[in-house]
């Protein structure tokens, strides 16, 4: 397997930040050079998600809930398989035709996840600008804050911030919000909590809380809509076959 020829720089940037002569630009790069080093070490994944949708009204009284359980396949980037384990509606599991219509609805509020375009991949580091906006601490350890703002706004990119370890260059938290989206939808923030698991960062939990807002002359909806995901049982380079993902 190929590795990336970028690999060999994260030594000299680490050093570079080390003794205070880093330039922006090598924050930068030495994030990336670190996202290249955990794509050429991890050929694929396995983990569990657990999802958990909850809609309420102007009064905070909750109308549904729905909830997940799906073992999550990746290999590469793009290329992901979900088998459901549990979907239920109020509570109530699901099975047959409204099992597969929850289904679908449930891939359409976007829990495919690598269907959106991610800032600091490798693959989409050119569809973002990227800014460094300064240092913060978080858990007790010392971050770089990193902006983010795509080329090209869609419903498929986003602006936000990164906190990015200073040690290590792993993203340790992402904040953003779509960079598009109706204008019923206001209110929206999104948070991706990442922490380190075999020497890299990873995502272990996800939240969202978004306002929709119907109004012409009088508002004549509003709902208030949480999300939560948490991932859990993480397994690496088990040779996932490639027909998992046909």
């Amino acid at each position: 397997m190929m590795r990336n020829p970028f690999l060999k720089l994260l030594p000299l940037l680490l050093a570079a930040v080390a003794t205070g002569e880093v330039q922006v630009d090598s924050v930068l790069d030495a994030v990336f050079v670190r996202a290249a080093e955990r794509t050429a070490a991890i050929r694929d994944a396995t983990y569990i998600g657990d999802y958990l949708y909850r809609e309420f009204d102007s009064e905070g009284n909750q109308l549904r809930e729905e909830t997940c359980r799906r073992r999550v396949y990746t290999k590469g980037y793009g290329n992901q398989h979900l088998e459901f384990l549990d979907v239920r509606v109020n509570g109530k599991e699901l099975a047959g035709r409204a099992r597969s219509v929850q289904i679908a609805l449930l891939k359409q509020k976007g829990l495919v996840q690598d269907e959106a375009a991610m800032p600091f991949r490798l693959e989409t580091m050119d569809s973002y600008n990227y800014e460094l906006l300064g240092s913060d601490t978080l858990g007790g350890r010392e971050v770089w804050v990193v902006g983010f703002d795509p080329l090209h706004r869609s419903m498929k990119t986003v602006t936000g911030q990164a906190l990015v370890d200073k040690a290590t260059f792993d993203i340790l938290q992402l904040r953003f919000k779509p960079a598009w989206l109706p204008w019923v939808c206001v209110g929206t923030c999104m948070t991706l909590y990442l922490r380190e698991l075999d020497g890299y960062t990873y995502p272990y939990f996800f939240e969202m809380d978004m306002t929709i807002r119907v109004k012409v002359l009088i508002t004549l909806a509003h709902r208030r809509l949480r999300v939560e995901d948490r991932f859990t049982d993480y397994q690496f380079n088990t040779g996932l076959p490639d027909s998992l993902f046909d």
